[in-house]
């Protein structure tokens, strides 16, 4: 194994570097993986384009990224649960262990949370990447690495569900079918709701998302999706509406499309701190609103989903793009051109 690797790093709102620099040594608990496939998420743009999460705030230059997979190469002392030459995908997160949110089971609310790309903590848009061995998952040996590395978002998703409390036959709408919107679109048919309607600006996804199962796509240019569902439903609405595309409008519609004694999930990461809605309108129609952030387990029954083939990954990969192209995907993802959903940077 050579002593330095390439890796990215942004060195200023949508500027991407490609530097060389030593490769990491694993420290005590630590695995070093090798990375084969690294998928940029919606989470990334965010700093990429010069905005914080929180509290987060990006300090240049940074490295991005957090949904991998790959081999691992090494290992430092005192790893007992992984070994040289396990295929694994990164649990990005890993939370204090001692923390009331830790102990009590919701480990994604603890406020000491370390998460690969989030800063202060690297990212690993590079060759190597250096981890926790409880955050490196074991994959099976036929499972790819694109496959295993959309185990992370999804998990996500299974949170999202769990809150949204979805029961069979009900109707429901998703605001946003970038790769987030058409993993969830696949777990709302798959909980057996009813009428499904989406909402998407990029007609490719659109196609993907009726190829899923959605019963109405909207043209989220051409029209309000909250307006046109209230037509559709004589004035109902839906049980349950998702918010999935990050931007402060679809938070507006999912309530507004949401019907009286509904539930509404908030799932997107706007890059406004504060969003304007009818509260008086929410309130009359007693919603029920619930914000997700990441996920307090682990991605098991993730993985599990994709592979058995139940949750379908591998349309949603519309690009693999070596890492000396990075600056290009990243602009491509951003801009939602060439049919972008998601896109894989391979650092080999």
């Amino acid at each position: 194994m050579t002593d330095k690797m390439k890796k990215a790093v942004i060195t200023g709102p949508k500027q991407v570097e490609l530097i060389d620099i030593d490769v990491p040594e694993p420290a005590d608990g630590e695995v070093l993986v090798k990375v084969l496939a690294i998928g940029i998420c919606g989470s990334d743009l965010h700093y990429y384009a010069g905005d914080q999460i929180g509290e987060r705030r990006i300090v240049y230059p940074m490295g991005l990224g957090h949904e991998f997979a790959g081999d691992i190469v090494s290992v430092g002392a005192g790893v007992r649960d992984v070994k040289p030459g396990d295929r694994v995908m990164a649990e990005p997160a890993l939370g204090c262990g001692s923390c009331e949110w830790c102990k009590g089971g919701k480990s994604n609310l603890c406020p000491s949370t370390r998460f690969c790309g989030s800063p202060p903590v690297d990212g690993a848009f590079s060759q190597y990447y250096a981890l926790n061995e409880h955050q490196a998952l074991p994959i099976p040996d036929d499972m790819s690495y694109d496959a295993a590395l959309m185990a992370e978002p999804l998990a996500n998703l299974l949170h999202v569900m769990d809150m949204a409390e979805l029961k069979r036959g009900q109707t429901a709408c998703i605001i946003g079918c970038g790769p987030i919107g058409l993993l969830l679109l696949q777990l709302v048919k798959r909980a057996g709701a009813g009428k499904v309607f989406v909402s998407e600006k990029v007609p490719y996804r659109r196609s993907l998302a009726e190829r899923f199962g959605a019963d109405v796509a909207y043209d989220a240019n051409a029209c309000d999706a909250a307006d046109e569902i209230l037509k559709a439903t004589d004035g109902r609405g839906v049980d349950v509406a998702f918010e999935a595309a990050g931007d402060p409008p679809a938070v507006d519609q999912c309530l507004r499309a949401a019907t009286r004694g509904g539930m509404v999930v908030i799932e997107g990461i706007t890059p406004e701190t504060t969003v304007s809605f009818d509260v008086r309108a929410a309130r009359r129609k007693e919603l029920t609103v619930k914000f997700c952030r990441r996920c307090p387990d682990t991605p098991e029954k993730a993985l599990s989903l994709i592979h058995s083939g139940e949750i379908e990954v591998d349309a949603l990969i519309s690009h693999h793009l070596p890492i000396t192209e990075i600056a290009r995907a990243f602009e491509i993802v951003y801009a939602h051109i060439d049919n972008a959903v998601k896109v894989v940077i391979e650092p080999w």
